[in-house]
């Protein structure tokens, strides 16, 4: 979340089963922390000495602007005044503003609408025109500004649709000095049946993890709305559903967003026809590959102090990569199984145990091997095979020394200035795994490959 201000909001707020009011400040930080402050607790003063536990998971609330119902809740400070003030602490996990909610485990949601930092610019889709007119004498007579709303992206995927949709405002008719149109672009996640909170904004952060690979640059969710059937208005014969405002503090920190179009690996003109195919293949293919993809987005978003831990990070994520798309193994299984067999066979009974947790994974290809084969689909792009031999034996002595401090290996690894290249290359190689995962063709991406100069950088080629 990213807020122009931080929030302090006045009002009373109240357990929904236990509607003793209790007056209180609600406060939302610039990066959408949430925590209230009561001056009293939600409880009598024998539960205070009984220490009598309660259920805070939901609170509704009155603040200025109208209702609100916080959840995830739980005391950071707890004080009793007993006849005087006292000021307790509660920790808030989501802030909902608009309605008074049902608990978070039976809330449905029936869409949700994100404010997305950088998806202006990796759409690449205004309806703003402006120009200037000119005399005979080629000077400036008049300028104008001109706005078309640009029709809905609608995108339908298995079990939910997606919609770009374009919103803007125009000046008022009484500005005199100063006239302003503006042009913002949000995702709209749309389940085909209700769908709970967590599922759907699942969802959607699997839609901004492919909008920050696309852009090859971390984007964040600065708004959030919610719609929901617990949660309407008339609108004369219908009800309507309120949209009501999100807060929560996100896992990425917000930032100032400068996405380029000739930094990314695709923006939306590039993939028109092609977009509902790739993003179904990255929606279906990103529950099996979440822990990869953690690893990649971590570096990707720079969350990592020290290069030493980025790069292991990224040499984990293309091995778990490579593990879950892959069904290589060292042996076919059936030959392997039944050498697991005869070994076992002669184990002594007290080895057994010992030996079989050993033998678990004997069958996985090392990540050496792995390399070699993520490899073979750009070897064109990563130097000679002398060039690829020595950039695998480097990412294996690092990652062995790195993980298990063998001084044998000290001389051998990657140290100090030396990772970050390294690690710019394993970066480039998932990049490219993740180009074929969403269907992009060989043919294309090579076309990438020479046109992309922060790619060819990363892949350590001259910029082109």
């Amino acid at each position: 979340m990213k807020l122009d201000a931080p929030q302090a909001l006045e009002g009373h707020f109240w357990l929904p089963e236990h509607p003793e009011e209790v007056s209180g400040r609600l406060r939302i930080s610039e990066v959408g922390k949430c925590s209230l402050e009561l001056l009293d607790l939600f409880c009598s003063e024998e539960a205070v000495f009984r220490d009598t536990p309660q259920d805070l998971r939901t609170i509704h609330g009155i603040v200025q602007g109208g209702p609100v119902t916080l959840y995830d809740c739980f005391y950071l400070d707890r004080n009793y005044g007993f006849g005087t003030v006292a000021v307790s602490k509660l920790h808030v996990g989501n802030v909902f503003r608009g309605a008074h909610l049902p608990p978070e485990d039976q809330l449905r949601v029936i869409r949700l609408e994100a404010v997305i930092a950088g998806l202006d610019e990796w759409l690449q889709i205004t309806g703003i025109e402006s120009d200037f007119e000119f005399d005979a004498e080629h000077k400036v007579q008049s300028a104008f500004i001109r706005y078309v709303p640009p029709p809905n992206i609608e995108l339908n995927l298995p079990g939910l649709q997606v919609i770009f949709e374009f919103t803007w405002t125009a000046p008022g008719g009484n500005a005199q000095t100063e006239a302003r149109i503006t042009h913002q672009a949000r995702l709209n996640v749309i389940p085909v049946a209700e769908a709970s909170f967590d599922d759907i904004c699942q969802q959607l952060a699997r839609l901004v993890n492919f909008l920050s690979f696309a852009a090859d640059q971390t984007l964040t969710i600065d708004e959030l709305y919610a719609y929901s059937p617990a949660a309407t208005r008339e609108a004369g014969q219908e009800h309507k559903p309120i949209r009501l405002q999100v807060f929560y503090e996100s896992s990425t920190p917000p930032r100032t967003v400068t996405a380029k179009r000739d930094s990314m690996l695709f923006a939306y003109p590039d993939v028109t026809g092609r977009l509902e195919r790739m993003l179904t293949s990255w929606m279906t293919h990103h529950e099996a590959l979440s822990p990869a993809f953690n690893l990649y987005f971590a570096v990707q978003a720079g969350r990592h102090t020290f290069l030493e831990s980025a790069f292991l990070s990224i040499a984990q994520g293309l091995e778990t990569l490579h593990d879950r798309t892959s069904t290589e193994a060292i042996e076919p299984a059936a030959v392997f199984d039944a050498k697991v067999e005869r070994i076992l066979a002669t184990c002594p009974e007290a080895d057994r145990d010992w030996l079989i947790d050993q033998l678990a994974y004997a069958n996985k290809p090392s990540l050496r091997a792995r390399l070699r084969c993520m490899l073979k689909p750009f070897v064109s792009h990563f130097g000679s095979a002398k060039f690829r031999t020595a950039l695998i034996d480097k990412v294996v002595d690092t990652r062995n020394y790195l993980t298990h401090y063998d001084p044998d290996l000290a001389t051998r690894s990657a140290r100090g200035r030396e990772l970050l290249p390294l690690t710019f290359k394993l970066q480039a190689l998932f990049q490219l795994h993740l180009l074929l995962l969403v269907e992009i063709d060989q043919a294309r991406i090579d076309k990438l490959i020479a046109s992309n100069r922060k790619l060819r950088y990363q892949l350590g080629l001259d910029p082109g």
